[in-house]
């Protein structure tokens, strides 16, 4: 296995989900890869979870970076409240020198009501990483 030559942080994966969590260095996903979410006019508000893993470099190790992680509309406009963070990756003992390191990250979103369109939920790491996973709000027939 050879080791990675990554210079900066990459975003490896970004799953809405029903519900997520890391555990242990470990990602738990119940419902996860889904695009589409029926509209409902009892729905006061869409919640659900995501889940992002990130490679990190062997520079970058030992180091807080900032993540951000939010909805957004077709226009790129920040609907509710984002989900902001830090993450730090360590070197473990025994890793080699040029290794990278994933990161994983899991939370709950709470958006506001969103009427039937297109999303996207937007994860941003530093000033400029960004990773998008556009789901769409389809009408409940």
């Amino acid at each position: 296995m050879s080791t990675t030559s990554l210079d900066r942080i990459a975003v490896d994966f970004l799953i809405l989900a029903d519900f997520a969590e890391v555990v242990n260095g470990k990602l738990y996903v119940m419902g996860g890869g889904w695009d589409r979410k029926l509209h409902s006019s009892q729905t006061a508000g869409l919640e659900f979870g995501f889940a992002a893993g990130m490679l990190v470099p062997w520079t970058l190790a030992n180091e807080e970076h900032r993540f951000s992680i939010g909805i957004e509309d077709a226009d790129g406009n920040v609907l509710g409240k984002p989900v902001e963070g830090g993450l730090k990756v360590g070197r473990p003992i025994q890793s080699v020198a040029g290794q990278a390191f994933r990161a994983l990250i899991a939370g709950r979103l709470q958006g506001p009501s969103l009427e039937p369109g297109t999303y996207a939920m937007r994860l941003s790491v530093g000033p400029d990483l960004e990773r998008r996973a556009v789901f769409y709000i389809v009408e409940q027939l």
